[in-house]
């Protein structure tokens, strides 16, 4: 027969109110959606609500981290899978990596060339937005995600400018950087 310490009422307490709560938490992430990478889902709007569930559970990083990865599906469980391998018990880090996976992608990096970003953000539009969607739509947001990518001084020299098609954006764009960097 094994032999137990008795409980106090206060580790009773305790103990049952770990209990709710964390069965509260669970029940909570149940409710949101997994991520799967739609075009429709916003990584990063997506992991604003998975932590304020989270916030509140008192739960340790390792246990975040799993309850992280059993909500999320197709690419980014790969993604979180390969960067779990690499930071396995650091929150914070497996946190902004699929940030930057995600979304780090849509500005120009620093020294940059425009027809290389251009580039860039054209691969992505093209792999994020089915081919159902019309031409002009596409060229429309890929314009403006373009613009937004940019420096702020490029920005106010192209944002209000109309421009036929992305390549003359592109081409515009390439001649005002050549000016200032001369």
């Amino acid at each position: 027969m094994a032999y137990s310490l008795p409980l106090t009422g206060a580790d009773t307490v305790g103990d049952l109110d770990n209990f709710q709560n964390n069965q509260h938490v669970i029940s909570r992430l149940q409710l949101l959606s997994s991520f799967n990478c739609s075009p429709i889902t916003r990584f990063d709007t997506w992991l604003e609500s998975f932590e304020s569930i989270v916030d509140g559970s008192r739960w340790s990083e390792d246990k975040t981290i799993q309850m992280l990865r059993a909500k999320l599906t197709y690419r980014a469980f790969s993604v979180i899978q390969s960067i779990c391998k690499t930071y396995p018990h650091n929150y914070v880090t497996i946190r902004e990596a699929p940030l930057d996976h995600f979304h780090g992608m849509r500005i120009r990096k620093l020294g940059e060339k425009i027809v290389d970003y251009a580039l860039r953000l054209q691969e992505i539009f093209k792999r994020a937005y089915p081919v159902g969607n019309t031409e002009r739509s596409f060229a429309v947001i890929l314009k403006q995600k373009f613009i937004d990518g940019l420096d702020s001084k490029l920005q106010s020299k192209e944002k209000y400018k109309d421009f036929r098609t992305f390549n003359d954006l592109v081409a515009a764009t390439r001649v005002y950087t050549l000016r200032l960097e001369s």
